[in-house]
């Protein structure tokens, strides 16, 4: 959950891409926006990030959560409504992964932050091997 060239910026290709190829296998991205806009702005950079995908990249996994869409709007994927529902969404990205560690970057308000903090908590406690990186921001 961050702003998305964040993310994609550690899984594009640089001098050191061949070195963390070998550890960085999948990326799902949750991002949440209020509404489709938000995303035209970041469109080429996911169009790019989305056709290298598991092309000697690492997989992505794009998910963009619309809190409020327009009215009759329907979503297709890469979009979704409503927020992420952390607690459920967490284990279920981290079941497709049993045996590898995974880092869980969130980036938002401290309520959001905290619920991530408290999942990966969660599911450290029943075994999984996550790392947690925050960064929060208040409007």
């Amino acid at each position: 959950v961050s702003r998305p060239p964040a993310v994609l910026d550690e899984v594009q290709p640089d001098v050191e891409w061949k070195r963390r190829a070998r550890c960085i296998h999948n990326v799902h991205v949750y991002w949440v926006v209020s509404d489709t806009d938000a995303y035209s702005l970041f469109e080429a950079t996911f169009a790019e990030a989305l056709t290298k995908s598991g092309c000697g990249y690492p997989h992505l996994h794009l998910n963009v959560c619309v809190t409020r869409p327009k009215k009759g709007q329907v979503l297709e994927p890469p979009f979704v409504s409503g927020r992420p529902a952390i607690k459920k969404m967490l284990p279920e990205v981290l079941s497709a992964y049993i045996s590898e560690p995974a880092l869980l970057f969130a980036c938002g308000p401290r309520a959001l932050v905290d619920q991530c903090w408290d999942s990966a908590v969660q599911q450290k406690l029943q075994g999984a091997h996550v790392h947690f990186h925050h960064e929060t921001f208040e409007f």
